[in-house]
């Protein structure tokens, strides 16, 4: 065993020997380039540390909303206070002069009328009352020289042995003419009433009068039909 560790010292000279060889290589070897240099001074140490546990925080309550402030209404100015006007003051009315006692006594308080005398008809008649109307004379159709015909009776009303009476009301002028002839009275069959309105507004008459002078008026015209009339 200590043969074997005696081997493996090395004797001083090759030690230096390998220290000049080191030194000789240092000297001669290439230098680095920039780039290789900046690359290894951009080398930054990273250090983990541990991080201390950050302290609860309780958990604050929810803001309340704030309620808008309602902008204060403005308030309407107060009206102005009117002024007061000094009016002249009126001067008193001179109290009335008191009359006597007996004039208080006679005189009225109330307001109510005082009657009147009652009026006493004088004894001569009055002069202004109007005379009484003239009567007036009714017009008329029968009269001798006037020749109005009679209504025709419808055919085919007497072959139906229809018979009826027809009351018109005619309007006539003063001058004997039919201005308007009405149906006053239904027979109950327009042949009889239709053929008697046709024939009464071509007749004439004699106009109504009043005083001796010709006026309008009504008048009523019966017309009755019977078969017995037209065997």
């Amino acid at each position: 065993m200590r043969s074997f560790a005696a081997d493996r010292r090395l004797p001083p000279a090759l030690g230096f020997s390998l220290l000049a060889h080191v030194a000789f290589f240092l000297a001669f070897r290439p230098p680095v380039p920039d780039q290789l240099a900046r690359h290894v001074s951009q080398i930054v140490d990273v250090h983990f540390a541990a991080i201390a546990p950050l302290p609860e925080v309780a958990p604050q309550p929810a803001a309340r909303p704030r309620h808008a402030k309602k902008p204060p209404t403005a308030r309407p100015a107060p009206p102005p206070e009117p002024r007061s006007v000094r009016t002249a003051e009126a001067a008193p009315e001179p109290a009335p002069a008191t009359e006597p006692a007996a004039q208080e006594e006679t005189t009225p308080t109330s307001a109510e009328p005082v009657p009147e005398p009652a009026h006493v008809p004088s004894e001569t008649p009055s002069t202004s009352s109007a005379p009484p109307a003239a009567p007036i004379a009714e017009a008329r159709y029968e009269v001798r020289g006037l020749d109005n015909p009679k209504p025709p009776y419808p055919l085919a009303a007497r072959r139906q042995g229809i018979e009826g009476r027809v009351l018109l009301t005619a309007h006539v002028r003063a001058d004997g003419s039919c201005r308007d002839v009405r149906l006053k009275q239904s027979s109950g069959h327009s042949l009889l009433d239709r053929a008697a309105l046709d024939t009464v507004k071509r007749w004439r008459f004699l106009p109504a009068s009043r005083a001796g002078n010709a006026i309008d008026s009504w008048v009523d015209v019966p017309i009755r039909f019977r078969l017995e009339d037209r065997a």
